[in-house]
């Protein structure tokens, strides 16, 4: 598809939200179905533009959040898509519908969660509090590659730039609910190798 193709699908699909907005007024579209919306159209937009302003404050940055997800492949942190992990899905969708910021904030914690497991784990003696110190002590103690260490700080990196915004960032509440789960399934399988190891050493 061309990038005037592209241009005409993304605008007749915006009249038609706004027509059907206006002939029935009273249909409301929750975070998370916006959210998702976001999540398909995100293949269309990314030849036009790596972010939009819009209004209220939103900025969404396509590219950024594509990148970091084929980062995370590349550096084998996402788990099988064949075995998607439900409870960790069920989890921050849940957190979406209350407050998406909510569930940014989560999968924050749960990428922390895990990565403090690991270093529990490999015998790591953490003196200084804070992701960024772990994340390169995680490193310096070969239980994160440079890669993963790389990739783990941009993608926590914008979750924090996210949920300190100020304001709901629809895109990345979208990309929280489709990688987000892939993320921690793909840190659990890394947590069982070291702990593997760990008991056969």
């Amino acid at each position: 598809m061309n990038k005037r193709r592209v241009q005409v699908t993304i605008t007749v699909g915006a009249l038609v939200a706004a027509l059907v907005h206006l002939i029935w007024p009273d249909i409301a579209i929750d975070s998370v179905t916006l959210a998702l919306l976001l999540l398909a159209a995100i293949p269309w937009l990314l030849p036009l533009f790596k972010s939009v302003e819009l209004p209220g404050g939103w900025k969404l940055e396509f590219r950024d959040y594509e990148r970091a997800k084929k980062n995370a492949q590349s550096a084998g942190l996402l788990g099988v898509p064949e075995v998607p992990a439900a409870s960790e899905k069920h989890l921050l969708e849940s957190l979406a519908y209350q407050d998406p910021n909510l569930a940014l904030a989560e999968l924050r914690n749960q990428i922390e969660r895990r990565l403090l497991e690991l270093a529990a784990i490999g015998g790591v003696d953490l003196k200084i509090s804070g992701l960024g110190y772990l994340l390169k002590t995680l490193e310096k103690h070969n239980l994160l590659t440079s890669e993963q260490q790389s990739v783990l700080a941009e993608i926590t990196g914008m979750l924090n730039a996210s949920i300190h915004g100020g304001v709901v960032n629809y895109l990345a509440v979208a990309w929280v609910l489709e990688t987000g789960p892939k993320l921690l399934q793909g840190l659990d399988v890394q947590i069982e190798k070291i702990r593997q190891s760990s008991n056969d050493a």
